[in-house]
């Protein structure tokens, strides 16, 4: 999901959005991707404790979701 529709969603607050492109985090998948490599994001330029806050609870709800969701979308059909 790009940083676009992670705002548009409400999922990201503008100065979130900002500080990705910032710093070339321009999807869900690199913030995650760099969260794995740094536990926080802190180190990043303007970014302080409360975005830090946002970014790490947008990497834990997203891993929450996709915890629980079948690998497979066929796997949600009913069988007859």
């Amino acid at each position: 999901m790009n940083l676009d529709r992670l705002y548009e969603n409400g999922l990201l607050s503008r100065r979130g959005m900002n500080v990705c492109l910032a710093n070339n985090l321009l999807s869900l998948d690199a913030i995650k991707a760099y969260h794995k490599r740094r536990s926080t994001f802190q180190n990043l330029n303007s970014c302080g404790e409360k975005l830090n806050a946002e970014l790490m609870a947008l990497t834990n709800k997203h891993d929450e979701t996709t915890a629980i969701l079948p690998s497979d979308p066929r796997r949600l059909a009913l069988k007859n």
